[in-house]
C-alpha cells in the first residue's frame, strides 16, 4: 500500500477546524493508501491549536505540528519537509479553509501512476477580483519567462511524488514566499505533469489572512522573487535531462 502524507497549513482556522476533521474523518476510510496528515499551526492566535490537538487524540494519523508564525509558505515547507522526512511515497497538499473539497483528490489518486504529478486547477474561483487578477497577471508571466503554461501555479491542491517533491524543494530558499508557484514551474519543465480542474467554493469560515491592504506588498515580494528565480533557472534547469532521462 502507497504511503501518503497531506501537508495541511492553518492560521486562524477555527472556525473551520471541526468540519475540516469531519471531512478528513470520512476521506480517510475511501482511500486506499497508509496516510498521516501534517497539520501545521503557523502561529495562529485563536484556539486552532488545541482544537488540532484535541482532534489527534484519537487520531494517530493526524500530526500536529506548531511553529511561530511565519506565514503560508514556510507552514508549507515546513509540512513538506516534515512528510519527506516520514519516507512517504506521495505528498498532497491543501489549505485548511475547506474550499476546494479533498474528495477531488480521489480519482486522481486511483490513476497516479499514470502522472508525475498532478496541479488542481480552480474553477469557477470563487475569491476577490483583485485576487483573480494576479493570478492571470502571474499565468502570463510565467508563459513569457519560463515558456511553460501553468495554469493555476499557486493552487493549493498538488498531488507529488516525494522524490520530484524533494528535487524541487533542492532549489526553493525556506523564506520563499509561495513556494508552490515554483514548485510548479520546475514540475512543469521537468516531469510530465497533469493539470487537473477541482472544485472551489465560497469560504465557510474564519477570515482569509490576504486582504486588499497587504495584497499589493505580497505582490511586489512574489514577482520579485520569480524575477530572481528566472535569473538563476539554470542551477535548476541543469538537472533536467538528468531527470526526465531517469523516469
Amino acid at each position: 500500500m502507497d504511503k501518503l502524507a497531506i501537508v495541511i497549513p492553518f492560521y486562524n482556522e477555527a472556525d473551520c477546524i471541526p468540519s475540516l476533521i469531519k471531512e478528513l474523518d470520512g476521506f480517510i476510510d475511501l482511500i486506499d493508501a497508509d496516510i498521516s496528515i501534517y497539520a501545521i499551526n503557523d502561529g495562529s492566535k485563536d484556539n486552532s491549536a488545541e482544537l488540532l490537538a484535541s482532534a489527534a487524540l484519537s487520531r494517530t494519523w493526524l500530526k500536529n505540528i506548531n511553529q511561530s508564525n511565519g506565514g503560508h509558505g514556510s507552514a508549507v515547507l515546513n509540512g513538506y519537509y516534515q512528510a519527506l522526512e516520514s519516507k512517504t511515497d506521495w505528498i498532497f497538499q491543501m489549505d485548511s479553509d475547506q474550499q476546494i473539497p479533498i474528495a477531488d483528490l480521489l480519482p486522481l489518486w486511483k490513476e497516479r501512476d499514470k502522472n508525475h504529478a498532478v496541479l488542481g486547477i480552480r474553477r469557477n474561483r470563487q475569491d476577490p477580483k483583485e485576487r483573480l487578477l494576479v493570478s492571470r497577471i502571474l499565468k502570463k508571466i510565467i508563459r513569457l519567462l519560463f515558456k511553460v503554461k501553468v495554469e493555476d501555479a499557486n493552487c493549493p491542491f498538488r498531488l507529488v511524488p516525494s522524490i520530484q517533491l524533494n528535487h524541487c524543494l533542492k532549489f526553493i530558499p525556506r523564506t520563499t514566499f509561495a513556494p508552490n508557484i515554483f514548485i510548479s514551474i520546475i514540475l512543469s519543465k521537468t516531469f510530465e505533469v497533469k493539470q487537473s480542474f477541482v472544485t472551489h467554493c465560497e469560504r465557510q469560515g474564519g477570515v482569509n489572512s490576504i486582504n486588499r491592504m497587504n495584497l499589493l506588498k505580497i505582490c511586489k515580494r512574489c514577482f520579485g522573487e520569480l524575477y530572481h528565480f528566472w535569473l538563476t533557472r539554470n542551477l535548476w534547469k541543469q538537472s533536467q535531462n538528468i531527470h526526465q532521462s531517469s523516469l
